[in-house]
This record gives structure tokens, C-alpha cells and sequence, in this order.
């Protein structure tokens, strides 16, 4: 290869004393001083810098932080696009571009918010001052944080948080986190109170017009733990729903409409419907009785019936219906009776009496459709609750939802005092205005921060915000009006040649447009050296951050955490979907409708969370905030409206301590215990009449002594099965040993039925049964005139009397045993014994104390007194 070189004289450098170069020109005035001839027109001024693709940029290796400052220009930008965070990651266009010691960057069109979507590389905190920050958008959801956190309608004058398309001046969508304000400035002289309608809408009604509020006409929450008092009076709830009266859900629920009660169940089958979905139905204190004549069986749906106790022979409760003979008693000492059904309506007495939906885990009392774990209807007679423990220390009073579902209210939430006079706690979810919270970058003017003119404003000298206002008198004001924000007027000037900046002091100054570095809010802290406005137009800026703390203003006046979908307002860890934390000013908000027909009021619970109730809530003492005495009779008129308790206390529900005592906790119901240990726990003796007869198909249910529980057999196990034996022999018909594999701790065999028959000579009345050796070893004494009769007769005897029986000889197992003693088969052949047996389950067999007796020499008869465990 031929290389030509140019002398210095030909580039006519000029090198001065003072170290300087000129090119051009023999006085530079500069470093490098490159002069043109800009009146030759023939001549191509200008100097050209490395042309490079952006394809062989991403390949080289050799910049640094000593190449800071080297410039080039990219002619093509072709092939694979650069990857975030490397040396190329700005190079997206054809141009100048020069290294600032990391990165490459454009000359000219620097990369900002105002013409680049871009990641932050680091936390970015904006210094005001007393200047402000304002975006004039024009657009739905002109202005955002991480899609949905914090949402700015400019078009229509909203904001939303928890939604992109708020409805109204403040629209707040909580998901999953409810809105929490703290710190509500008590005023007992405010006239109105904030309300929800329907559609979640904010409103004001007089506060006098707030009606009675008790579990008559409205749900509630218990504050503290309620008994009602009753003494001799009655307490009935006659609904006729099929949900009409409930604890928590499905742990009782009453099915008045059908006269059912569903325990783990709301929609109970039958009268009694428990359905036991992780603890099995348990019975304890069941009274024994060795005289009773039927037994409790559960039919294919799970419905409870009676069969004779004599029917179980081959026929029992297992295995075919049956019809009581008489009234029983089950005495059940300390032992447990069980039923574990997985049917709707598993377990029922008199149809809708009891009816316990093992499918769901649900009692129904007259209903066999429970739609709760306890599900009562009452029809003619009500729910009657007697015994009820006095407590006036009860902090919360039990109320029933529209659906029935009882929950607790505190008792302090029926008072004079409302949202204007004292702090309170929602019963429901609510919508509520941020009043007092600041929302502040960490400005120090009236309207700090702005977003849209008066849509969304920061007042940081008072750590205030308004929305819809441009002059908050409090941490957050609202107000809703009609024309947005607009700034007009800005004089363009595509001439300037400088830009305006502020150095450390905030002075601003001017350096040359060229000189842009890639400084900007995408890489680096900055502080403001004026008001600044984002003119969007029609175009949407949005944050989407991912860090707890992703976007705030003035460290805790407006809080974006935008890992969980939080914006924080007077704080900086927000724990709700809009957490208000108003310290100094109480929150408000103006411009809300009135409207005296709102069906909700907003609250705040004891951590603040903002929730609704129902207007018609509050009340005078009730049993939502006080302990009571019935001071006569009370009926629940309830119609076709239910009535539940939502309890989540282990006695959350009780009658008369221990007559009955629901688990919500544990979804468990007690009768005779307030600590049930099963889905239903009975501590007493259980009495069934009128039961039905057995279906066919039915599911045999026994009483479980070791746990105390009520258990089905699963699948095809049965307590009592029959089976057949066919033992094949040749030669002989003795069977030593036949093992059964039938454990003896778990079954009890007996045999019922016998058989030896041959297949080889067809004999009959002996089968071929040789007789010849009983014949020799007989005396010749003659006992009669023939002693071939007298011979003949012995050999039938000893002939016809076969052993067969089933024993426990090998300590594990069950064997059989077959034998015609002292002979064997005339001929040699194929020989068959079918032996039929009855097997057990000991669960259902009691071993008893060892019974002796003892018969004198001579004497063939005994007696022994009857068992005393019997």
C-alpha cells in the first residue's frame, strides 16, 4: 500500500508562541483557531470530525473518561438499536455527537422531558426555592405517576388516584388499599356531613337529618364484644329468607323460608345442614342406651334417617333403610358421635328441622338449603336467644349487612358526634376528601406546584394543596370549577443563541445553546432557576415509577408510591391507595354537592382508613354500641331481608354462654361448649324424631369413640361386609390355615356358612368322605338287635360334624380353619371348601371385660351375670 503524506506547510498551520494553532490563519486567537474563507465561494469551510455509523460506535472499546470531550458525526443509524444504560444508549439519530466520559451525546437536540420519553438512573429531587413548577395539559390524562397512582383529566379539570379516567374534580379508585386520612380536625359546630352516593360520589347533608340508626334498618359493626341481657324475656328474629339470619357467612346460617339451619353452610338442605369442610362433625356427652332399637343412618344426600338396630344382621344402617321402633337415646359418656358427609344436604331431620350441608360446611334449622355456616329460618316460632351475659364494657355492637352477614360497629359511632365533631370509623368503603394533607414539592410560594392551573395546586408555604383552586386554606382543598389553567404569550425566538441556567446561588446566567450537555432531570439532581411550565398540549407526560417512594414533592406534602399503587399526601410511606397525614391543617374540600338523599356517610376507622355507613346508622345506644336488657318480648319482623353476623372471634356468637356459641374465628358452632373443636360440637345428649326412612344408597355414618366424631365410610367401605372363601384341594379336606390378611385390631370375622362338596366322584351325604376307617376303629358292642345300624349311625355322626371356624392364632392376622376330623376323601380328586363370613369393622365393636365361668365335674351348664360395660 502507498501512503502520501502533506508537509506542514501545505495545511498551513501557524503555531504562535503562546501555544496556539491556527489553521487558516497565522494569529490564532485560540488553542485551535480554524479560520475560513467566507467571501471565497469556491471554498468548502468547515471542519469535519470522524464520520462513523452507529453499528461500528456500539463496537469500539477504546473511550474513556480521558476521551471526554471527543466529537464525531453519526451518518447512519441502521441495525440493532443500543441497549439501555450503555455508552450509546442516546444515540438515536443522525448527527454530532460528543463523549462526556460515559456516554455519547447528541450536539444541538439534547435528550429532555420536553422531546424524549426516558429512565431515571438515579433518585431526583428538584430544588424550588420560591419558584414554581406548573403543567398547563390539555389532554385526559395529561399529567400521570405510574399509569393509574396519580391521574391529571387537564381536559375536563379532574384528578384521579387509583384511576386514569376520574368522573369528578377528585376521583379515588381503591382497589386493594382503602383511602386512610389522619389526623381530622374535630369540630362540633360543623353543620354538614360528607356522604357517598351510589356511584361513590362526594356530597353533604345536614347533619340533623341523620335518622335513627339500629339493626332494624341498617347494617352495622360491633365495636367490642355484645350480650344481651334477657332474663325471662324472649328475643325472635322471624325472617322468612332463605339467608335470613347468619354468622359470619356460612360458619350458621338460618334458612327461614324453609325452616333450615346451615352450619358451614348458607344454603342448607334440610333443617340441620352442617357441612364440615376441615373439621368433621363431633358430638360429645352422648347419653348410652342399650335398649334402643334404631339407628342413625344418612342417606346418598346426606340426609339423616333411622333404621331398626335388629336390621343389622347382614342388613343394617350401612347397607339398607329403616324405620324406628321407638324413641332413642344415644348415652354417649366422653365419647364423640361424628358424621363426616361431603352432600349438600347430608344430615337432616324432619326435612327442614335440621339440615347440615356437609358440601359446604353449613347447618340449616328450618331450611335445608343454608346459605351460611349456621343458617336458621324460622317460619312459625322465632330464633330465640335466652341467657345473654350484660356487659356494658363492650366496645362494639353486632349488626347484619343487606345480605344478612352480621358484623360489629363500634359503640361509639352512635352518638351526637359525627365526621365535623370527632374522629370516627368507617363502616364501609368511602370516598373521602384529603382536607388537611400537604402536597408539596419543597417550595416555599402560595401556589408552589401546580398542575393545570388549579386542578391540582401546592400551597408549600402553608403545606397545603387545592385541587380546583390556586389559593387552598387548608392541607388539601378542592374545588371544582371550569376553566383550566393556561399560560399565553411566550415569545418564541429560534434566533437565541444562549440558554438560561442557574448556577449553585440560583443566579441565572446564560451559556451557548451548543454547549448543552445531557444534564436533566433523566440523569441528574437539578434545582429550578425559575418558574418552569410544561406546555403538553394535547400530549401526556407520565412517571412510571417502581420504587416505594417514586415520585414526591417537598418530602412528604405529595408521596408516590409507585411499588404498591400509593400517593401520599403529608407523608412519605403511604399505607392506603391515597393516605392523607393532615398534621396542622384539618382536611377539606369545596364545591361538593348537597344532596339530603345520600345513602352513605364517609368515615374514618381507628387507623384512619376512610370507609362508608349507611346514614341511617346513627343512633342513640344500641346494640352496636352498648351491652343491653331486653325489657320485654322482642320480634324481628324480618320479611324476606336477612340478618347476619359477621364475627371473626373465636365466641363470636353466643346464646346463654354455652347453649349455643359460634367460632367465626374457626367457622365452628357449640352447643353445650363455647370452645368447639369441630365444625359442630355438641356437649350433651342428641334426640332426632321423626326421621325418615332410609334411601337406598345411603352412606353409613358411625360414631368414632377414639375422636369423638361423626364419620362417614368413604368410597366402598362398609362397617358390616359379607364375603365367600372357595378353597380348592386335591386329595384331602383339611385346611390348616388360610390367611385371611385381615388385621384383628381392625376387623372381626365370623363365620356364617359352610360347605364341602367334591368335584371328583359327585358323592353326596358325604361327598366322598371315606368311611371305612371310622367303621374299624367303632366296637362290635351291639346297642341294638343290628350293629351295622349301630355302626352306620356312628359313621353319619361323626361324618356330618365338620369344624370350620376363624381365629386370631397367628396374632396378626384373621385364619380359616375347615376339617371332617378322624377321616379323609374316599378317592383321590379335586375337593372344594366355600366358606361364607361376616366381617366387622371394630369401630362399631366394643371389646368388653372377659366373662368366666366355671361348670362342675359331671355338670354340662353355667351361668354368668350380664356384662356390667353392656
Amino acid at each position: 500500500m502507498k501512503y502520501n503524506y502533506l508537509s506542514l506547510g501545505l495545511l498551513a498551520l501557524s503555531a504562535s508562541a503562546f501555544g496556539q494553532v491556527g489553521v487558516g490563519t497565522t494569529t490564532p486567537a485560540a488553542t485551535l483557531h480554524v479560520a475560513g474563507k467566507p467571501t471565497t465561494a469556491s471554498s468548502a469551510d468547515g471542519i469535519i470530525p470522524p464520520i462513523i455509523s452507529r453499528t461500528n460506535l456500539m463496537a469500539k472499546t477504546g473511550y474513556a473518561a480521558s476521551q471526554k470531550g471527543a466529537i464525531l458525526y453519526v451518518d447512519d443509524i441502521s441495525g440493532t438499536a443500543p441497549v439501555a444504560g450503555s455508552p450509546t444508549e442516546f444515540v438515536n439519530g443522525i448527527g454530532y455527537y460528543y463523549f462526556d466520559g460515559g456516554k455519547w451525546i447528541k450536539l444541538g437536540n439534547p435528550v429532555n422531558v420536553y422531546n424524549t420519553d426516558g429512565s431515571l438512573t438515579s433518585n431526583r429531587i428538584v430544588t424550588q426555592g420560591a419558584n414554581t413548577l406548573a403543567f398547563n395539559s390539555t389532554a385526559v390524562n395529561g399529567f400521570s405517576v405510574d399509569g393509574t397512582t396519580l391521574s391529571v383529566d387537564g381536559a375536563n379539570n379532574r384528578v384521579g388516584l387509583g384511576t386514569a379516567a376520574p368522573t369528578n374534580a377528585l376521583h379515588v379508585t381503591a382497589a386493594t388499599n382503602p383511602v386512610k386520612l389522619e389526623g381530622l380536625q374535630a369540630d362540633a359546630t360543623a353543620s354538614n356531613i360528607v356522604m357517598a352516593d351510589a356511584a361513590g360520589v362526594l356530597k353533604t347533608i345536614p347533619k340533623t337529618s341523620l335518622a335513627s340508626t339500629n339493626i332494624y334498618n341498617t347494617d352495622g359493626s360491633l365495636s367490642a364484644n355484645r350480650t344481651v341481657t334477657q332474663g325471662a324475656n324472649t328475643l325472635a328474629f322471624t325472617s322468612t329468607a332463605t339467608n335470613g339470619f347468619s354468622v359470619d357467612g356460612t360458619t350458621l346460617s338460618v334458612d327461614a323460608a324453609n325452616n333450615r339451619i346451615g352450619v358451614g353452610t348458607a344454603a342448607p338442605t334440610n333443617a340441620l345442614h352442617v357441612n364440615a369442610t376441615t373439621d368433621p362433625v363431633k358430638l360429645s356427652g352422648l347419653q348410652a342406651d342399650a335398649t334402643a332399637a334404631n339407628i342413625v343412618v344418612a342417606d346418598a344426600t346426606g340426609t339423616l334417617k333411622t333404621l331398626p338396630k335388629a336390621t343389622f344382621s347382614t342388613s343394617n344402617i350401612y347397607t339398607a333403610d329403616g324405620s324406628l321402633g321407638g324413641n332413642r337415646i344415644i348415652t354417649q359418656g366422653n365419647n364423640t358421635l361424628a358424621f363426616t358427609n361431603t352432600a349438600v344436604n347430608g344430615f337432616s331431620v324432619d326435612g327442614t328441622t335440621l339440615s347440615i350441608d356437609g358440601a359446604n360446611n353449613r347447618i340449616g334449622v328450618g331450611t335445608a338449603a343454608p346459605t351460611n355456616a349456621l343458617h336458621v329460618n324460622a317460619t312459625t316460632d322465632p330464633v330465640k336467644l335466652t341467657g345473654l351475659q350484660a356487659d356494658a364494657t363492650a366496645a362494639n355492637i353486632v349488626v347484619a349487612d343487606a345480605t344478612g352477614t352480621l358484623k360489629t360497629l363500634p359503640k361509639a359511632t352512635f352518638s351526637t358526634s359525627n365526621i365535623y365533631t370527632a374522629d370516627g370509623s368507617l363502616g364501609g368503603n368511602r370516598i373521602v376528601t384529603q382536607g388537611n394533607n400537604t402536597l408539596a414539592f419543597n417550595s416555599t410560594a402560595v401556589n408552589g406546584f401546580s398542575v393545570d392551573g388549579t386542578t391540582l395546586s401546592v400551597d408549600a408555604a402553608n403545606n397545603r394543596i387545592g385541587i380546583g383552586t390556586a389559593a387552598p386554606t387548608n392541607a388539601l382543598h378542592v374545588n371544582a370549577t371550569a376553566d383550566p389553567v393556561k399560560l399565553s404569550g411566550l415569545q418564541a425566538d429560534a434566533t437565541a443563541a444562549n440558554i438560561v441556567v442557574a448556577d449553585a446561588a440560583g443566579v441565572l446566567k446564560t451559556i451557548p445553546k451548543t454547549s448543552l450537555a445531557s444534564t436533566n432531570i433523566y440523569n441528574t439532581d437539578g434545582s429550578l432557576g425559575g418558574n418552569r411550565i410544561v406546555t403538553q398540549g394535547n400530549n401526556t407526560l407520565a412517571f412510571t415509577s417502581t420504587a416505594v417512594n417514586g415520585f414526591s414533592v417537598d418530602g412528604t406534602t405529595l408521596s408516590i408510591d409507585g411499588a404498591n399503587n400509593r400517593i401520599g399526601i403529608g407523608t412519605a410511606a403511604p399505607t392506603n391507595a391515597l393516605h392523607v397525614n393532615a398534621t396542622a391543617d384539618p382536611v377539606k374540600l369545596s364545591g361538593l354537592q348537597a344532596d339530603a338523599t345520600a345513602a352513605n356517610i364517609v368515615v374514618a376507622d381507628a387507623t384512619g382508613t376512610l370507609k362508608t355507613l349507611p346514614k341511617t346508622t346513627f343512633s342513640t345506644s344500641n346494640i352496636y354500641t352498648a351491652n343491653g336488657s331486653l325489657t320485654s318480648p322482642r320480634t324481628v319482623t324480618q320479611g324476606a331481608n336477612t340478618l347476619a353476623f359477621t364475627s371473626t372471634a373465636t365466641n363470636g356468637f353466643s346464646v346463654d354462654g354455652t347453649t349455643l356459641s359460634v367460632d367465626a374465628a374457626n367457622n365452628r358452632v357449640g352447643i353445650g361448649t363455647t370452645t368447639p373443636t369441630t365444625t359442630l360440637d355438641v356437649q350433651g345428649n342428641v334426640r332426632v324424631a321423626t326421621m325418615p326412612n332410609q334411601s337406598a344408597g345411603a352412606t353409613p355414618v358411625y360414631w368414632n369413640p377414639t375422636s369423638g366424631n361423626l364419620e362417614a365410610l368413604t368410597g366402598t367401605q362398609k362397617l358390616f361386609n359379607s364375603y365367600r372363601y372357595t378353597i380348592n384341594l386335591t386329595n384331602s379336606d383339611w385346611v390348616s390355615s388360610l390367611d385371611t390378611n385381615i388385621p384383628i385390631n381392625n376387623y372381626t370375622v365370623i363365620v356364617t356358612a359352610a360347605n364341602f362338596s367334591a368335584s371328583a366322584d359327585g358323592a353326596t351325604n358325604g361327598v366322598g368322605i371315606n368311611t371305612s376307617s371310622i367303621e374299624s376303629t367303632l366296637p362290635s358292642t351291639t346297642f341294638n338287635s343290628n350293629p351295622s345300624v349301630y355302626k352306620n349311625d356312628i359313621k353319619d355322626l361323626v361324618i356330618s360334624d365338620k369344624q370350620v371356624s376363624a381365629d386370631k392364632s397367628n396374632g396378626t392376622t384373621w385364619v380359616l380353619k375347615a376339617d371332617y376330623p378322624s377321616t379323609g376323601p374316599v378317592v383321590n380328586g379335586s375337593y372344594m371348601w366355600t366358606i361364607d363370613v361376616l366381617v366387622i369393622n371394630n369401630s362399631v365393636v366394643k371389646v368388653g371385660t372377659p366373662q368366666t365361668a366355671t361348670i362342675p365335674n359331671g355338670g354340662n351348664t353355667a351361668s354368668v351375670p350380664m356384662p356390667t360395660d353392656l
